[in-house]
């Protein structure tokens, strides 16, 4: 995992979850370090496959999956998102859950899942910020964090609109 957090530490820009308003369509790619460290982490997964087998092979894969939704969530709370970027998050998180689906990890295939939906607290519009956290209870705890990376947190009194959900959780 230190390669991991090298790469996305070396590879992750800020203007890739705040991409400037220039009237240009969004880059719905990934972007470079999830690339890099799919990449990365799919060669690990290789010898992985390789090397172990049966309960040994699960551990480390769910552990592995375990480790990555942590540091990913680590490393995101470095960034502000506009909606634009939102977008470009919610496209990395599904390339992470598309790899993390090879692991056979039920557990692992569900937070990232969740990683997904919560990415809409950074597209959807602060109005509807609190109708999403009811309809979703299972991302309250790091979608309330989350929501605070909102380039308009501050500007659109976001916490003004959710203070009932975190008076509840």
């Amino acid at each position: 995992m230190a390669e991991v957090e090298r790469l996305l530490s070396t590879e992750q820009k800020t203007i890739d979850y705040r991409s400037p308003d220039d009237g240009n369509l969004p880059d719905h790619r990934p972007t470079n370090a999830c690339m890099r460290v799919v990449g990365y982490l799919s060669r690990a997964l290789e010898v992985a496959f390789s090397a172990l087998e049966g309960l040994n092979k699960q551990s480390f894969l769910t552990e592995l999956g375990d480790r990555l939704h942590r540091g990913l969530l680590f490393h995101w709370q470095k960034f502000t998102f506009n909606p634009s970027g939102g977008l470009r998050l919610k496209r990395d998180i599904t390339e992470y859950g598309d790899f993390v689906r090879r692991f056979n990890a039920p557990s692992v295939d569900e937070k990232f899942e969740l990683l997904g939906i919560m990415a809409n607290v950074f597209i959807v519009a602060p109005e509807s910020l609190a109708s999403l956290f009811e309809g979703t209870p299972g991302i309250q705890k790091d979608g309330l964090r989350f929501v605070q990376l909102r380039d308009d947190y501050r500007t659109a009194k976001i916490a003004s609109r959710i203070s009932g959900i975190v008076a509840e959780s």
